[in-house]
C-alpha cells in the first residue's frame, strides 16, 4: 500500500510537469509544487513505522518546527495542507540509489545462498 501510494504521488508529478508548467502558468505550477511537498510530508510520515531513518531524512528536508506528527487520519490526508506554502525545504540526499547490475552480482554471490544440486 505503501509502494501504491508513493507510485500514485510519482504519477501525478509526471502528469502535470512542473518544470514544463512553469514556463505556461507559474501558478499552478507552485500549486503542483506545493501538492507534491506535501505528499512527500504524507508518505515521511506513514513510512515511519518501516523505514524509520528514510522516513526522517525526508521529514528533516522541510523547515517545519512543530513537526510532531505520527500518523495522520484520513481527512488530513486527503487536505495534503500539513506543509503550507513558502515552507522552507532543502533539497534531500537520493534515498533509493538504483541497483546495479554489479549490485545484483554482489547481492547474489552474498545472499544467494548455495546453488540446487
Amino acid at each position: 500500500a505503501l509502494r501504491a501510494l508513493w507510485s500514485a504521488g510519482n504519477s501525478y508529478l509526471e502528469e502535470k510537469a512542473p518544470w514544463l508548467e512553469i514556463k505556461t502558468d507559474p501558478d499552478g505550477a507552485a500549486l503542483t509544487l506545493r501538492t507534491a511537498m506535501n505528499l512527500i510530508h504524507l508518505y515521511a510520515v506513514v513510512s515511519q513505522p518501516f523505514i524509520p531513518a528514510t522516513a526522517a531524512a525526508m521529514r528533516a528536508a522541510f523547515a517545519l518546527e512543530n513537526d510532531t506528527a505520527t500518523w495522520v487520519t484520513a481527512d488530513q490526508a486527503k487536505a495534503l495542507d500539513a506543509v503550507p506554502a513558502g515552507t522552507a525545504f532543502t533539497v534531500p540526499p537520493v534515498l533509493f540509489a538504483k541497483i546495479t547490475e554489479q549490485d545484483l552480482e554482489s547481492y547474489r554471490a552474498r545472499f544467494g545462498g548455495a546453488p540446487d544440486a
